[in-house]
């Protein structure tokens, strides 16, 4: 790709909403406009809520128990194709169909399908559990079949998930992204939060002296993103520039955000940064506000952090006041918003507060009426458990273009920088059988065999690898992926792990994360009702535990966020660093993924067609580093990454999808062929993990590689039975990351 496609700007030409207030654009913003809110009665919960509870759900959702149409998919095919209607995106789709990614973020995905289990006792409900199933269903009949996955970042995740599209149009791996976010409203979380005492049985008042929590509600939104020159040759009209992203973590508590708000500020000024822009050209911030007491008071902090005395010159709306808190779905309904609110030039009112309840002297909150405004400018911030923190600023189309010719022939950072190399420098192994580096190499020597020969692993064994008093009350999967991730930091030879956290993030993977403790509080909420809901083990369950865990315990305050659902969203993980780092959007990542052994794993997988399949537990760990930082540290790497790719493909025999596989990296024809490396045998029962396995194999001995390739080179390929795809190709050896060339080859 080369610089000016790389500084090309990023644009959506499409978006498409589902939420409280109605099931399209048309519906939605007039009443969003009115000030009206869509707080109701809960009549597809799968219990009663308790005391009278009300929220935000989806009026015409289709019947509860027509398993035909899953609610989430029905609500999120809505979306989706006004999303693509409004992009002109009929039959005849405008570039490739491997070249149109597509991410999705969720707090809980498919989480309503367990409720149908634990219900029926009927394992094949569970086949609509995992959101990558939720994601092949939604996109059915569409030929959109480049890399597809599904991030969770918690509340943080549908922001998270256009940042990770953005990033994959400017590093130039695809051409067109469709991202979005979506969760149903179901009795999982809503049991979870009320545990919490975040619920409140009021209205949802942000920022108001009596607020007293959220009301939850379901949303879900889909973005159709390109780079401009795309949309110009398509003669279709931007209806937004996706100008800037940050994303960061708090490194402070599971539930609670960071008081003083400098991780959400953060965020916030790392998107500003790239976008270009100061603070004060800030036209509307949409603010996460979700009428919780500590949340509402750390955002108004992180405000004061960014704006200081000018704050009260940026007019704010509470998009949640209207809908309650859509979760996983939140961050991409309330862009959508912002969108259309520039597009109407109209700033909402927010629904429940006046102007006498504000208790934050210097907050420009609208309220009451909607306020007529000149928005070239947007900027909406999500905030997630665990302390993950998501930022999109908006420029309208106009004043990005007036921006563009005002600063031609300027010299500016963006854009003038090549495509940075991308090296794993640290690994670290922790298989049944083989704890640590050397005693996986010397399984590998002596065959691989017995790999497996037991799924389970005592942690007596690794606990010396973390902190055991903090992680007591952790789950297994997060104990996992904490000692693996200590193991790969040592080898990456970091001297001093407190001063290299703080600059960075963590991308994981994992197809079943937290399953025991999830199993164990969804079991106790659906026999004895929600009002039983232990708040311990729904924070713990949450999908993006594994990400949160680690930038809590280690002090990571990059982006942090868990790919789910899939068996290959170890891979997805790396592909997706790889693409992060070499674009420029960071310098160094923890990429890894993580299992739990569960018995209620191994009987669902082999109801579905796995007979043999014997579930493990165990966890791989790299450290990616860009060239630069590899450099400062005067540190030689494992290995390079050399080209990362990913499809969603028809479902088929197994060996139809590999052979599909196969070819993901050879239109590439830059590449040279690359020896191929497989410990799948040994690994069926470890999802996530098996292809950081193989990837970690080939770092750490390229000797045991078979049929050793030209260049010294291994593709390492995964796949998912639901038809996903994904493939990294690796230079072997520490003989690739030369220090001398490094110095030589970067270009700022």
């Amino acid at each position: 790709m080369n610089a000016a496609q790389h500084s090309m700007p990023v644009v959506i030409t499409g978006s498409g909403i589902v939420c409280a207030l109605g099931s399209s654009k048309a519906q939605v913003w007039p009443a969003i406009a009115r000030g009206e809110c869509g707080i109701g009665p809960l009549s597809s919960l799968e219990q009663g809520p308790p005391n009278g509870h009300d929220g935000g759900e989806v009026r015409d959702a289709p019947a509860p128990d027509d398993r035909a149409k899953a609610r989430e998919v029905a609500l999120l095919r809505r979306a989706l194709h006004e999303a693509l209607a409004e992009a002109g995106i009929g039959k005849d789709w405008p570039c490739a169909g491997e070249r149109v990614a597509i991410i999705l973020g969720t707090t809980l995905g498919g989480m309503r399908a367990a409720g149908r289990f634990l219900r029926s006792s009927d394992l094949a409900a569970l086949r609509d559990f995992n959101p990558a199933s939720v994601l092949q269903q939604a996109l059915a009949g569409l030929p959109a079949t480049g890399l597809a996955t599904t991030t969770c970042a918690a509340c943080a995740s549908g922001l998270s998930s256009v940042a990770l599209g953005v990033t994959l149009l400017r590093e130039g791996g695809c051409d067109m992204v469709i991202a979005g976010g979506y969760d149903p409203i179901s009795e999982y979380a809503f049991a979870g939060f009320s545990s919490l005492r975040v619920v409140t049985q009021g209205a949802p008042r942000p920022f108001s002296r009596d607020r007293q929590g959220m009301k939850l509600g379901e949303g879900y939104a889909v973005v159709v993103m390109e780079r401009a020159d795309a949309a110009q040759r398509r003669h279709v009209r931007p209806l937004a520039v996706v100008a800037g992203f940050g994303e960061s973590s708090d490194a402070h508590h599971l539930t609670q955000p960071e008081p003083s708000g400098n991780g959400a500020a953060r965020a916030m000024q790392s998107a500003l940064r790239d976008a270009g822009l100061q603070p004060h050209k800030v036209d509307l911030i949409s603010a996460h506000a979700t009428a919780t007491p500590n949340n509402d008071a750390a955002e108004f902090a992180a405000y004061q952090r960014v704006w200081g005395d000018h704050l009260p010159a940026i007019p704010v709306v509470a998009f949640k006041s209207h809908l309650g808190h859509t979760l996983g779905g939140a961050g991409t309904v309330e862009l959508v918003l912002s969108l259309l609110a520039m597009r109407h030039q109209v700033i909402p009112p927010t629904a429940t507060v006046c102007a006498a309840e504000n208790e934050f002297p210097g907050l420009n909150l609208v309220v009451n009426q909607p306020r007529s405004a000149q928005l070239q400018t947007t900027l909406n911030l999500s905030m997630g458990f665990g302390g993950a923190n998501a930022c999109i600023v908006l420029r309208r189309p106009q004043a990005a273009d007036a921006d563009r010719a005002q600063d031609r022939g300027r010299p500016s950072d963006r854009g003038t920088h090549a495509l940075d190399e991308v090296f794993i420098s640290g690994v670290g192994v922790l298989l049944p059988g083989a704890i640590g580096n050397d005693s996986f190499l010397q399984r590998l020597r002596d065959g691989g065999g017995g790999l497996l020969t037991d799924g389970a692993l005592c942690e007596d064994d690794y606990a010396h690898l973390f902190e055991a008093r903090r992680a007591r009350r952790l789950s297994a999967c997060v104990k996992l992926m904490l000692a693996a991730t200590s193991m790969a930091i040592h080898d990456a030879g970091v001297d001093d792990p407190a001063t290299f956290a703080p600059s960075c993030g963590a991308i994981l993977g994992a197809t079943h994360g937290s399953t025991g403790y999830s199993e164990a509080y969804y079991r106790q909420v659906a026999s004895e009702g929600m009002s039983a809901a232990n708040p311990m083990l729904f924070a713990e369950g949450v999908p993006n535990v594994l990400s949160a865990q680690l930038s809590l315990m280690l002090g990571l305050k990059g982006g942090a966020q868990t790919l789910i659902g899939s068996c290959t969203a170890g891979l997805e993980a790396l592909c997706l660093a790889h693409r992060r780092i070499a674009s420029g959007a960071c310098e160094r990542l923890i990429v890894g993924a993580a299992e739990e052994r569960s018995e209620l794993v191994e009987a669902a997988w082999r109801h579905c067609g796995s007979p043999q399949l014997i579930s493990g537990s165990g966890a791989v760990a790299l450290v990616v580093e860009s060239g630069r930082s590899l450099n400062a540290r005067v540190r030689q790497a494992r290995g390079r990454i050399v080209a990362s790719d990913g499809r969603r493909l028809s479902t088929g025999d197994a060996a139809g999808l590999a052979r599909a596989s196969e070819s993901l990296l050879q239109h590439d024809t830059h590449q040279e062929a690359a020896a191929r490396f497989s410990l799948h045998e040994c690994l069926s029962g470890m999802f996530s993990v098996a292809p950081l396995v193989e990837t970690a194999a080939a770092l750490l001995d390229p000797s045991l590689m078979k049929g050793k390739g030209p260049g010294d080179r291994v593709s390492v390929l995964a796949t998912d039975p639901l038809g996903l795809a994904v493939a990294v190709m690796l230079q072997r050896g520490s003989e690739s990351a030369s220090l001398h060339a490094l110095a030589g080859d970067i270009s700022i």
